[in-house]
């Protein structure tokens, strides 16, 4: 009777067929793929290859977006300009340098004047001034930030101004100036010894003045081992190079080269008022004061007898000759718009309330010494103020580029 039972071999165990489509774990030596299976991994090994790829294009786009933000923190935003003079930008990197020095500046200051505060202790009146002096310097560490962003602007005006006018700084200036800055003090020659003589006459002694030897103008100082030395130690203190510290004093050079040039252009006259005044703390008493003088009372006497100015009561409160914008705004202008020998009203000034008598008056008089030099050496201050208002100068220093600065020279200002 024939076997009409399945073949174990072909059926398996269960009887039941095997499945057509299911692929054998490992094919035998010789053994071909069907179509099927072979479109099937063909499949297979095209997605593992676009996961690949994908996995590898985010990998570089988180690499780009890392290299980007380190790129605009660190390159692109250094380069950023705080402000533009003439078309000149100022980088942020240089503003960040600069408010460092001037940080580390104004906070060695404090520090100095905290070690005299406790060095003065047993004096109240010192210790109350180091206290003042402390208070004012911890203000200025609060201004540094936009001071140091209008000295940056300065230092262009001025660069810009000085090669207008053809002025220049030699590198041999810049050692005459450092020599002088760092080096030692010349010393004085001492006085003669009294004679025995003159001493018992009761005669003066002369002093001789120590004098520059009437040679040609002196060969550029070479830098000696201390100059050298308190250098390295000003530029380790404030992390300046080489070119950062001698750029600083050329600075120093060309601001008083620009001011002489200034100065020497300034008028030797000017229009004048001669008057004196009375001070005094409060308005009341100075309306008091008013009406005593407008009713006769002598301007020497209640001057003398009244005002609080220790520098003018003494000679009536004369003040001499004077050019407008040599006194504060407040009293210039009642100052020349009275005629001579009229009482202003009470006048407020932060010294207190004034009575101002105007004396004389005259048109281009000739300047005293002292006004001439003070017009000279303020000329440049002057023409700075005019210039930094200028449309040319452009100001963009923002919030999040201080704290970018702040963050570049690991400073957190105490606000």
């Amino acid at each position: 009777m024939p076997n009409t039972r399945p073949d174990a071999t072909s059926t398996g165990k269960t009887g039941k067929p095997a499945p057509r489509d299911s692929a054998p774990a490992k094919r035998s030596s010789g053994q071909h793929f069907s179509k099927e299976e072979l479109s099937r991994h063909e499949r297979e090994v095209r997605a593992q290859k676009y996961l690949v790829m994908g996995m590898a294009s985010i990998a570089l786009l988180i690499v780009a977006i890392l290299a980007f933000g380190y790129w605009r923190e660190n390159v692109a935003k250094n380069s950023e300009p705080v402000a533009t003079v003439a078309g000149q930008s100022i980088p942020l990197e240089s503003y960040a340098r600069k408010l460092d020095f001037r940080r580390k500046s104004v906070e060695q200051q404090i520090q100095s004047m905290q070690m005299q505060l406790s060095t003065f202790s047993d004096s109240e009146e010192l210790m109350n001034y180091f206290r003042q002096q402390i208070q004012q310097l911890q203000f200025t560490l609060l201004l540094a930030p936009d001071q140091t962003l209008d000295q940056m602007i300065d230092e262009v005006l001025i660069r810009q101004e000085a090669a207008r006018r053809g002025i220049a700084v030699t590198q041999e200036e810049i050692d005459q100036e450092i020599e002088k800055s760092f080096g030692d003090p010349p010393a004085l020659e001492a006085a003669p010894e009294p004679t025995a003589e003159a001493a018992a006459a009761g005669e003066a002694q002369p002093t001789i003045a120590a004098e520059p030897s009437p040679t040609s103008a002196p060969a550029t100082p070479e830098p000696t081992a201390d100059v050298q030395a308190r250098v390295s130690e000003v530029q380790g203190f404030y992390g300046l190079s080489d070119v950062e510290f001698r750029s600083l004093i050329e600075m120093q050079v060309l601001y008083q080269k620009l001011q002489e040039a200034m100065g020497a252009e300034v008028s030797t006259t000017a229009d004048q008022v001669h008057a004196r005044h009375i001070l005094v703390n409060d308005e009341a008493k100075a309306k008091e004061l008013v009406e005593k003088l407008r009713g006769g009372a002598s301007f020497d006497e209640l001057a003398k007898a009244e005002s609080t100015d220790p520098g003018t009561k003494e000679q009536g409160g004369d003040l001499g000759w004077f050019a407008q914008g040599m006194m504060l705004p407040e009293f210039d202008a009642p100052a020349f718009s009275l005629e001579p020998n009229t009482i202003s009203d009470p006048v407020q000034s932060t010294y207190g309330w004034h009575i101002i008598e105007v004396l004389e008056k005259e048109q281009n008089r000739q300047l005293d010494e002292y006004a001439l030099e003070s017009k000279k050496s303020g000329a440049i201050s002057e023409w700075l103020g005019t210039a930094r208002t200028s449309p040319e100068v452009q100001r963009t220093l923002s919030e999040d580029m201080k704290s970018w600065a702040y963050k570049r020279i690991k400073w957190q200002p105490d606000y």
